[in-house]
């Protein structure tokens, strides 16, 4: 259909471990901490995904998915710090950010409250359903074949 999130593997992979940066927040609450608000900001705050201003030069956010993504908006640049936190051992990402002073700390942050949680259950879980399979009428297939007939 003209686009496709995580095209190769290597992308597909960085925006799975953002997706599940955001997960990790859901889960286990960290936004609503004045610590994490402090660390990334409001994450009320309004945004779109589609037009925010970035500065190529900052040092303040880690770099994952493009368009500086993580500039976005405060739970975005916890989803792009985790994904980082996630890609690399430790060693690695202290090394890669060791100059990005405000990066790093991010980092740090993510990797004390992952160890804080690693034994714990998530403090919010659903059993609610999204979607229901067996109300589908076509296959996805199909579905791509339909969307990529009606380009524009």
């Amino acid at each position: 259909v003209g686009f496709v999130e995580g095209s190769n593997s290597k992308w597909f992979m960085r925006l799975l471990r953002h997706e599940a940066g955001h997960c990790i927040d859901y889960a286990y609450q960290f936004s609503k901490s004045k610590e994490w608000r402090k660390i990334f900001g409001n994450p009320n705050k309004k945004y779109s995904v589609d037009a925010y201003p970035f500065d190529i030069t900052s040092k303040d956010f880690v770099i994952n998915l493009e368009d500086h993504y993580a500039q976005s908006h405060p739970e975005e640049d916890f989803a792009e710090t985790f994904a980082v936190w996630l890609q690399y051992d430790k060693p690695t990402w202290k090394n890669k950010y060791r100059t990005w002073t405000k990066a790093l700390n991010k980092l740090k942050y993510i990797d004390k409250k992952c160890n804080e949680i690693k034994d714990l259950p998530p403090l919010y879980t659903t059993t609610s359903q999204l979607a229901n399979i067996n109300r589908l009428r076509i296959t996805l297939k199909t579905y791509y074949n339909i969307k990529s007939k009606h380009k524009m």
